[in-house]
């Protein structure tokens, strides 16, 4: 898929905590996740990389990277994290934006 042509999700995530204690609180409500380093990439049609920029030792602000083919296949994986994410109670904000760069949906959960 060329970065040009696709739908886009930018935001953040707050959690106190390593990519991999995200990776399991995400895991322990159903998700598929990869955690590693300093990023936990969640499995869906499109892929999230949720990528800590504080310290990955400790975390607490993390960046939220995905895209998809479609506009409704990018706000149906936003949505399926964010109701995620809302049930272990973690804070987060998330826009769905074009290709042309024109926001558009946002998911919020301010915990």
């Amino acid at each position: 898929m060329s970065a040009g042509q696709s739908w886009h999700v930018s935001g953040f995530v707050r959690f106190r905590g390593t990519p991999q204690q995200l990776s399991e609180a995400l895991a322990s409500v159903g998700l598929r996740t990869r955690p590693g380093r300093y990023a936990v990439t969640v499995a869906n049609p499109s892929d999230f990389v949720i990528r800590c920029i504080d310290d990955p030792r400790t975390g607490e602000l993390y960046q939220v990277d995905a895209d998809a083919d479609s506009e409704t296949e990018m706000v149906e994986a936003a949505t399926r994290v964010s109701e995620s994410l809302c049930r272990v109670s973690i804070e987060h904000n998330f826009e769905v934006v074009s290709p042309e760069n024109e926001s558009g949906k946002e998911i919020a959960y301010d915990g």
